[in-house]
């Protein structure tokens, strides 16, 4: 069967997002050509012009596709608590989600950390992604445990600070941090270790026990 004609299209521009999303992140904006990012994806010039316009266009797409994530768990959050499952085991849950997102796409979430460091786009991240995240969740989960709506969304921004931070290490470095700086041979249950605490934190942070 013959492939989708829009299907390498779709593949270009995914190349094209994870080469910009890894060099904007390692290097910064200023630091970063789209000569470069064309390289590393393997394009031309011209068809990252074609899909994005300009290096600023390039920018906000690997923001946007980086920060997808918040939609996703909103809708989970909401799901799950209709659902009638407790706020505890969902945003348990929800925080294992989002944790592996962001180690699945380092690139995508160290790009979010240079772009609050760099102050560039932040405002956007923030408002059109991380800021509608916070406040529907935390209106849900204050309405389900009854506590005061501010303390849910700065315990929402404390735990999405910290899964973002700790999602960027490397398992060397995480195993480093688990063992108070003695050796250790890092693995898979290195970061499975840092998981299962990020998930008990998670509603202590947030008050929904």
């Amino acid at each position: 069967m013959a492939r989708p004609v829009n299907a390498n299209a779709e593949e270009t521009k995914r190349r094209i997002l994870e080469a910009a999303s890894e060099l904007f992140a390692e290097r910064g904006f200023e630091g970063t050509s789209v000569r470069q990012i064309a390289a590393a994806a393997n394009v031309s010039l011209g068809m990252i012009r074609h899909y994005y316009g300009s290096k600023d266009g390039l920018h906000r797409a690997c923001l946007d596709s980086a920060l997808t994530a918040y939609d996703t768990l909103t809708a989970y959050i909401r799901t799950s608590l209709e659902s009638g499952q407790s706020p505890s085991e969902v945003i348990g849950a929800a925080t294992k989600l989002g944790f592996r997102y962001a180690l699945e796409r380092k690139g995508a979430t160290r790009l979010t950390l240079w772009t609050q460091m760099e102050q560039r786009d932040w405002r956007h991240s923030f408002e059109d992604k991380m800021l509608p995240f916070v406040q529907e969740t935390s209106h849900l989960l204050a309405e389900a445990t009854k506590q005061p709506r501010e303390q849910v969304a700065l315990g929402l921004r404390s735990l999405v600070a910290l899964v973002t931070r700790y999602a960027v290490l490397d398992h060397d470095e995480i195993a480093h941090i688990l063992s108070e700086g003695r050796h250790t041979d890092a693995d898979e249950s290195t970061v499975e270790a840092l998981e299962e605490h990020l998930v008990t934190l998670a509603p202590r942070l947030i008050g929904v026990l």
